[in-house]
Formats: C-alpha cells, sequence, structure tokens
C-alpha cells in the first residue's frame, strides 16, 4: 500500500495506530487548531491569563477550590454588608432636602442600565477583577459619605451602581467556573458542584445584611440623641396605655459617632478588597 495516495489531486495519508499517538496528537486530533486568520492573530487580554494566588504556599486543588470559594464568600460579605448598613441609614445620615433617599434611587437606576453592558465589563476583566472592581466603586461611595452632598453623594451614587452591574454577575459567574473546574477533585458532579458553590453564595448576601446591621447597632444603640450632637436614640419609648411605639430622634448629624461609623465601613470595604485580591484565583 502506498503511503500518499492522490485522490483527484487530493493528498491522502492514513493514520498511524492510535496507540503510537502521543496526547498532544489525539488532542490536536479532536480538536485541530483553527486555521482561520481571525484566530491567529486575535490577541488576548492578559487579564484573561490563568494566574494563581499565594503560590508561597502548596495547596491541592480541592483546596484551590475552597479558597476560591472561601475568598469569594468573605469578601462579599465584608464589602456588600458595610454598603448596606450604610444604605440602611442613608435616610437618617443624610435627611436633609432628601439627599440620601435620593442618592439611594440613583444607585438603583444606574444599576439596572449598567447590567446591559454587566456581562461585557465581565468578559473584558474576568470575574476576580470585576469583583475588585466593583469593590472599590463601593468603596468610592462609603467615602463620598464623609462629606455629604449633592455632589458627591450623587457622583458616588452612580459609580456604586455601575460597579454594581458586574460584580453581581462575578460574585457567581467566578464560584461557578470553579467548580466546574475542580470538580473531578471535589468528587462531585458538575451539577452538584455548581449547587453547593452558589448555594454558599446565597447564604453570604443574608449574612452580608446581618453583619452591616451588626455594625450599625454596636456603634448606635448606646448612644443618646441629647449627648452625641443630635444623633439618633435607638430606644422604643412606652405610651401611657403600655404600648411601645418607635421614635426617632434627629438625623445623624457629622460628628465623632458620624465619622466612626463612616470609617468602620470604610475599613470593611478595604478589608473585604484585600480578601479578594489575595484568595481568588
Amino acid at each position: 500500500m502506498e503511503e500518499n495516495n492522490n485522490v483527484t489531486g487530493i493528498s491522502i495519508k492514513p493514520l498511524p495506530p492510535l496507540d503510537t499517538l502521543s496526547r498532544k496528537e489525539l488532542r490536536d486530533l479532536v480538536s485541530p487548531e483553527p486555521t482561520d486568520t481571525r484566530y491567529s492573530t486575535r490577541r488576548r487580554s492578559s487579564l484573561h491569563e490563568e494566574r494563581e494566588t499565594l503560590t508561597c504556599c502548596t495547596f491541592s486543588n480541592r483546596s484551590k477550590a475552597y479558597k476560591n470559594l472561601l475568598g469569594t464568600s468573605a469578601s462579599f460579605i465584608v464589602v456588600f454588608g458595610s454598603y448596606l448598613g450604610i444604605l440602611s441609614l442613608q435616610s437618617s445620615i443624610n435627611s436633609e432636602a432628601g439627599l440620601g433617599l435620593a442618592s439611594s434611587a440613583i444607585i438603583y437606576g444606574t444599576l439596572i442600565i449598567a447590567c446591559f453592558f454587566g456581562p461585557g465589563m465581565v468578559k473584558l476583566l474576568g470575574t476576580k477583577y470585576s469583583l475588585i472592581s466593583g469593590y472599590i466603586l463601593f468603596f468610592c461611595y462609603t467615602l463620598c459619605n464623609y462629606y455629604p452632598s449633592w455632589y458627591t453623594l450623587v457622583i458616588g451614587a452612580i459609580l456604586n451602581g455601575i460597579g454594581q452591574a458586574p460584580l453581581w454577575i462575578a460574585v457567581f459567574g467566578h464560584p461557578i467556573a470553579i467548580a466546574l473546574r475542580y470538580y473531578e477533585d471535589l468528587k462531585e458532579t458538575p451539577n452538584h458542584a455548581i449547587a453547593f458553590f452558589t448555594g454558599i453564595i446565597a447564604a453570604s448576601i443574608k449574612l452580608a445584611q446581618i453583619f452591616g446591621s451588626l455594625i450599625s447597632s454596636i456603634i448606635l444603640v448606646n448612644v443618646d440623641s441629647t449627648e452625641n450632637n443630635g444623633a439618633t436614640n435607638l430606644t422604643n419609648t412606652s405610651t401611657s396605655n403600655g404600648e411601645c411605639v418607635d421614635t426617632f430622634g434627629p438625623p445623624i448629624e457629622p460628628g465623632p459617632i458620624y465619622y466612626t461609623l463612616i470609617s468602620v465601613y470604610a475599613l470593611a470595604g478595604i478589608i473585604g478588597t484585600i480578601i479578594a485580591a489575595v484568595f481568588l484565583d
């Protein structure tokens, strides 16, 4: 049998036995490299390169999966919890002319528009850097509360809404990508691994709400409005018939308590961003 046969001008070469093919040759046989110049000339962003953090330590694939999952969960709880805490107090700390409520409305209005561009942002930056970018814009919104005005809070609210669009995609997209990559090492099926990882993130959303409320409660629960520059009295007042009604004192004005509260939220944002940068691959 000839080594090469020509049939109507086409050169045919018989395949070697499969047991003599290398792993690379088998892979190229199943999915050969594209010959279209459009693929060969396209450059990938450096952000799309696979990189691992904490390379000074040796991690098994199973440990890498949990490192990314816990890093995503912990960073989201800290950053998003601080955001929810400061958002829930906007009507109290920035009540003048409805500034707090207006900034909250701007956040969600911007988020609705930015959601249409969120997938493109994640495609450009990748899941890790989308999370970090969202955290940084959250931090900018927190800093704007040091000097609350229409000029600062409106800009901070717009940045916050823009940052939330890729963040919500990445906070679930990153664990899903990790689950698909390491499900064999976790001894799970892909569906079970995805369900487990996304379930942890869903629980983190609820924990973030508790975390944000806990910070404000610790700082404000024992503050009396008459002794701390008009800080809100969070206690209840009993009426003559024994019923308890909620009483809201004057808005929380800039002062030691106010700046302490904002500083704690800002510090939480920094810690969460560092966690994401260190633990996420």
